[in-house]
């Protein structure tokens, strides 16, 4: 089971932390959280680092996050905003199965299933989990 990151919330937060400049937007992608371990929609995945942050050693990943003015939108990260396992969890949405999650991506080609493959085998035994897989 997946729970989406809700990217509105993750961009208010990121918005409440570092406000943008006049007439610039955020954009980010939120993907899913599956323990300690985010995954995408193309079940391309990463492990979160333990980390010191607000005082406590904890999980954490970063996001990184494209400006948008206009029409136009920066295509590397402008920056990287760091964000505990803890405050994700807070913003994420109800658990899906992985193949909700995925959509249209789920299955879509051989270097997809090779993610997936990958990424159930690693999640299921290899990972150092926090808490269990549904």
């Amino acid at each position: 089971m997946v729970a989406p990151i809700s990217e509105e919330k993750l961009i208010a937060l990121i918005t409440e932390a570092v406000p943008p400049k006049e007439g610039v937007t955020y954009r980010t992608s939120a993907d899913g959280l599956v323990a300690n371990v985010i995954v995408d929609s193309e079940c391309c995945y990463g492990i979160m680092s333990k980390v010191f942050i607000d005082g406590k050693v904890q999980y954490a990943t970063q996001f990184g996050v494209c400006e948008r003015k206009d029409n136009s939108m920066s295509l590397a990260p402008s920056f990287y905003f760091p964000i505990s396992l803890e405050a994700l969890q807070a913003i994420s949405l109800p658990e899906i199965s992985l193949k909700e999650f995925m959509g249209s991506r789920y299955d879509y080609n051989s270097r997809v299933r090779g993610n997936m493959k990958e990424f159930l085998e690693d999640v299921g035994s290899q990972i150092p989990l926090e808490t269990e897989i549904a």
